[in-house]
């Protein structure tokens, strides 16, 4: 017996051979790529039963394969795939396709995953459940989507079903728990936020969602429907998620209740991570109206078990879109040994990066498509690593293909890159790309990332990051440090596809409650405990000098209508930074008057502070943003920027 069943009560009755067998290969089909905790949870089964018995024979047997994806630090923990005469042992059908995403997209899936735990463990009224089955991840394909709604002619107003995406869930699970009055099954869907990227393909998903809604088999049980968590990247992405699901609403739709919780509130509050043993109870769940709600909230559940579907693509309520086809039973290899002899092919190439990449190597990479253009040196600053490391991490990903490097030192993602960083969110390299902003070219007829392109864009690009580089370099290593930058998707306000909206009156309400700063962060004072505690948030806007005139009066007018300067669910209580690259002290001043008649007008004071490039420019090129050079749109003394926060 293992040190950790020593003492533990059983979680299951003695069972045969055959039974723990189907138990354990019906995990590692419906969580493939899951640790092996995971599996011992979801089979209940002990950890000495897999490790002795179940994971040594399936292996040599050729059911399951093992596929370890490194971390930082320790020994990476054991993950398991499934075969495809694993797959017809349990008479399941087998997918590369399958096995290869679930394996790039492990982060996403393990969030998921502590997400249905962390909602097994939390009842009503007291009351425990037990989470019944679980697939993760699951696709609802178009065609399930559609409902049978009879053809109105070509004089039938917008098709809302027009256009329609798959519904790719991150899992899909039943959990029952008892009540007073029986046991009790509710469905639970989990979409989690790649981040990074625009917002239009969570539009996409909205309305493949709520064509699933409207399906005639959930039109006579309702409570069979979901219940839809989505775990967004930050608060910022929350919001507008959260707007933008309420603009995709129709008149006199089904309800869908859907529960919001962001990556860091979940990362501090599930027993998963070292939170407290009861859930996710104390955890900062809202509807979709921006209320904090418990996690069951006017949730009644369905009196009848919820059949499980038998593969990840389906239509989830029994039927299958087409019959099952089991591979012949016999020995074939998986996606990981197919990967490590077959790289020619571009999904296993991707599997072989993803198996061989570190954790270190994989955040540079992604720093890589987040700053492009950027030296090792300036890497080393963004990341918080030192200068040898990076060199290392870089040349690594130089001579895997992922990045490639002009003469002067610049590094930006090569065509590979993109396909594996678009692998991490499920989409195609093309369409990553789109939603990314990144240029792309073809010059040959083959797809890459335009340097000229990033180029053009790298002017204010750049300056961007060098006020980056400059915060980083200024903190250094001492307890005031820089908890989160994002230069990438900033958007803030209401969020929406001006294309997709059709009416004009209210077309032009969101305009005004529109903001795009070029940059979102927050300072995080570090404690001896160990503990970081936010400081103060700000945004950063780097004027050129090109708008103005009733344009800049349009700009400077959406800081107001987009939330105000107010603390609560709709307020801001950011900070906002102006830097004058260009105009020198006219343009600043310019500023000032603008924005002191705005506050004349909408009785309030907007929380900025103004400089000039040239005040928090270094004679080495750098910026220093924390220097006391800041005005208000009063006059006054200059300050620093944060001087009631910063100073400790």
């Amino acid at each position: 017996m293992s040190r950790r069943s020593r003492g533990r009560p059983p979680v299951h009755a003695p069972v045969t051979e055959a039974t723990a067998l189907t138990r354990f290969l019906r995990a590692v089909h419906d969580l493939p790529w899951a640790q092996q905790a995971v599996l011992e949870t979801y089979a209940g089964l002990f950890d000495w039963e897999i490790e002795r018995q179940l994971r040594p024979a399936c292996l040599t047997a050729g059911w399951v394969e093992r596929g370890d994806v490194r971390v930082a630090s320790g020994r990476a923990p054991a993950r398991l795939g499934l075969t495809p005469t694993g797959a017809a042992l349990l008479e399941r059908p087998w997918s590369l396709a399958l096995q290869a995403e679930a394996l790039w997209r492990v982060a996403a899936l393990d969030v998921a995953r502590r997400v249905l735990a962390m909602c097994a463990r939390v009842g009503d009224a007291g009351h425990h459940g037990r989470l019944a089955w679980a697939l993760t991840p699951y696709t609802v394909p178009v065609q399930a989507l559609r409902s049978e709604t009879p053809y109105m002619g070509p004089k039938a107003p917008f098709d809302p079903e027009r256009g329609l995406s798959a519904l790719r869930l991150d899992a899909l699970a039943a959990i029952e728990w008892p009540t007073d009055r029986g046991p009790r099954w509710v469905a639970i869907a989990v979409w989690v936020d790649p981040g990074d990227i625009r917002l239009t393909r969570f539009s996409q998903q909205c309305r493949a969602l709520r064509a699933w809604r409207r399906r005639s088999e959930f039109a006579r049980e309702p409570e069979r429907f979901p219940i839809v968590l989505v775990v967004a990247a930050h608060k910022g992405r929350r919001t507008d998620m959260i707007r933008l699901w309420r603009e995709s609403a129709r008149h006199a739709e089904p309800e869908i209740a859907l529960l919001w919780v962001t990556l860091s509130d979940l990362a501090s509050g599930g027993p998963a991570s070292g939170g407290p043993a009861c859930g996710g109870e104390h955890l900062d769940w809202q509807d979709s109206v921006g209320t904090r709600v418990p996690l069951w909230a006017r949730v009644r559940g369905a009196r009848n078990p919820l059949a499980a579907p038998r593969t990840h693509v389906g239509a989830w309520w029994g039927t299958e879109l087409a019959p099952l086809i089991v591979p012949p039973l016999r020995l074939r290899r998986g996606v990981v040994a197919r990967a490590r002899v077959e790289a020619s092919n571009p999904t296993l190439r991707l599997t072989a990066l993803q198996l061989a990449l570190s954790a270190r190597e994989r955040a540079l990479c992604a720093a890589v498509g987040n700053y492009p253009l950027l030296t090792a040196r300036d890497h080393a600053r963004v990341s918080g690593l030192d200068d040898s490391h990076t060199r290392a991490a870089l040349r690594r990903l130089q001579a895997l293909g992922l990045i490639l490097r002009d003469d002067s030192g610049q590094h930006w993602l090569s065509w590979d890159g993109v396909a594996w960083s678009a692998a991490q969110a499920g989409l195609s390299p093309e369409a990553y790309a789109r939603l990314r902003r990144w240029p792309v070219e073809r010059p040959n007829g083959k797809p890459r990332l335009s340097v000229q392109g990033l180029v053009d864009q790298a002017d204010h690009t750049r300056a961007v990051i060098d006020v980056l580089v400059g915060v980083k370099r200024a903190l250094g290593s001492g307890e005031l440090q820089l908890a989160t930058w994002d230069h990438v998707t900033p958007l803030q306000g209401f969020v929406g596809s001006p294309e997709d909206r059709r009416r004009a009156g209210v077309q032009a309400r969101i305009e005004g409650a529109r903001v795009i700063p070029d940059a979102v962060a927050a300072l995080v004072r570090r404690e001896r405990s160990g503990k970081a505690m936010i400081v103060t948030r700000f945004w950063l806007e780097l004027d050129r000098g090109t708008i103005r005139g009733a344009r800049l009066m349009r700009k400077l007018k959406r800081y107001y209508s987009a939330g105000g300067p107010g603390r609560g669910w709709f307020g801001r209580p950011e900070r906002i930074l102006v830097i004058v690259r260009e105009g020198g002290e006219g343009r600043l001043r310019l500023w000032q008057r603008r924005v002191r008649a705005l506050d004349a007008a909408y009785h309030t004071r907007l929380d900025i502070r103004l400089t000039r490039w040239d005040l928090v420019a270094n004679a080495d090129g750098g910026v220093h943003l924390l220097r006391a050079v800041w005005r208000s749109q009063r006059a006054g003394p200059m300050e620093a920027p944060f001087p009631e926060e910063v100073e400790p």
